[in-house]
């Protein structure tokens, strides 16, 4: 399996061009798939002499990529951020080549507006990400952006790929790319990795447009305001990969592109071994508590069976469908954090029509074994958090424990 690194400072365009090039190699690959970085490691407080959670993700990129390789994947696209004075790591047998994408600060401050960050913070971020561009270590592959639109910096992308050498497989342990050992686990981490998970698991679901990832960023916030050390995590984002098509070089015509889409490329049970071994790592920086958001699909079983003996409560939210059409229509126009995947974003009356459908299907699913249901009613993310951690139940009131393991044993 090779691995293609995207880094460089905030709105240099990581993220939107290693999806495209995730779908432009689907097409001749059997098998890609597809992680942003900075989705794992949102663990708070930081661990001690890890401010900025660098050497934490690049532990789980490590940690994660045999899984991809045990399944299949041939090609693994990683964007964001990457600490720049230190070398790439190789994260698997096979080419690493890593890529520092920059831009001049007019670009990068037109792109973090268009955001609508404030002045103050665009300063800041352009100002600071400039600054590791300046400085990154060699090993990283600078390559200029300005200039070009998407097409363009992605086939400019693609071009260096084709005719670099990247990093050559890692031999005893050490390659030019960076050595192995300089991200290994610590020995807190790979007792973890063997030992069941204990950590209380907080995991969040619901039909489409119900506001589970908000609700549940609410519940891993509180956390964090508390000093409690919560890990977040989205299922979504950790199981991006390219519908199968066989073997390319066996195949007469090449594998469709499918965009890096909410159903297309979603594999849960990929995401959900990549979950486990992230969370492994959380556990080994010292996470107390987990807050997992998922896609309503998968079942409560599938979760207890990934992370066995892990003390477990699954809320399910819902909501009436006005209030879901509601927030689908406010997403459609770009309200929220922006991820990969998300089929709402820009679509069309056709495609919100289908995700609506969809939504209004799950909802109609009976609650399943071990599943508590939240009736949104209205409520803020912050409020639904804090019924949560009071234990209500779906009008906001005390409830006894939902059937199976649904409530975990932290003392909540």
């Amino acid at each position: 399996m090779d691995v293609i690194r995207l880094a460089g400072p905030p709105g240099v365009g990581k993220s939107t061009l290693a999806q495209r090039i995730a779908q432009e190699r689907s097409s001749t690959l059997p098998s890609v798939g597809y992680v942003d970085i900075d989705q794992l490691g949102m663990l708070y407080p930081a661990p001690e002499g890890d401010d900025d959670r660098w050497a934490l993700k690049e532990r789980a990129l490590v940690a994660l990529a045999p899984v991809h390789r045990e399944r299949g994947t041939r090609l693994l696209l990683v964007s964001g951020v990457a600490d720049p004075v230190a070398p790439p790591p190789e994260t698997a047998p096979g080419r690493t080549r890593s890529l520092w994408l920059t831009a001049e600060p007019e670009t990068l401050h037109a792109r973090l507006q268009g955001r609508g960050w404030g002045p103050s913070m665009v300063e800041e971020t352009v100002a600071t990400g400039s600054a590791e561009s300046r400085r990154r270590h060699p090993d990283w592959t600078g390559l200029p952006v300005d200039g070009v639109d998407e097409a363009q910096a992605a086939a400019a992308v693609q071009e260096h790929l084709a005719t670099g050498a990247g990093s050559a497989p890692p031999g005893e342990g050490e390659a030019p790319g960076g050595r192995l050992a300089d991200h290994a686990p610590s020995d807190r981490e790979r007792r973890a990795e063997h030992d069941v998970l204990t950590t209380p698991v907080l995991w969040v679901t619901g039909p489409r447009c119900a506001g589970a990832s908000s609700v549940a960023w609410s519940l891993a916030s509180g956390g964090w305001a508390q000093g409690r050390r919560t890990g977040f995590l989205d299922l979504a984002q950790l199981s991006f990969r390219s519908p199968d098509g066989g073997d390319a070089s066996d195949a007469a015509e090449p594998v469709s592109a499918e965009p890096v889409s909410a159903e297309a490329w979603q594999d849960p049970a990929l995401g959900l071994d990549v979950l486990a071994a992230v969370a492994a790592v959380l556990v080994g920086a010292g996470m107390q508590e987990l807050v997992v958001t998922a896609p309503f699909p998968v079942q409560p079983a599938q979760v207890r069976a990934a992370l066995p003996g892990a003390p477990f409560r699954v809320v399910r939210l819902d909501d009436e469908p006005g209030a879901l059409r509601e927030r689908a229509l406010r997403r459609r126009a770009g309200e929220g954090p922006m991820l990969a995947g998300d089929d709402l974003i820009g679509a069309s009356d056709e495609q919100l029509e289908a995700v609506l459908e969809r939504a209004s299907r799950e909802r109609a699913v009976p609650p399943r074994d071990g599943e508590e249901t939240l009736e949104v009613h209205g409520r803020t993310p912050e409020e639904l958090a804090s019924l949560i951690r009071d234990g209500a139940g779906p009008s906001g009131d005390a409830r006894d424990p939902a059937p199976g393991d649904a409530r975990d044993e932290a003392g909540r």
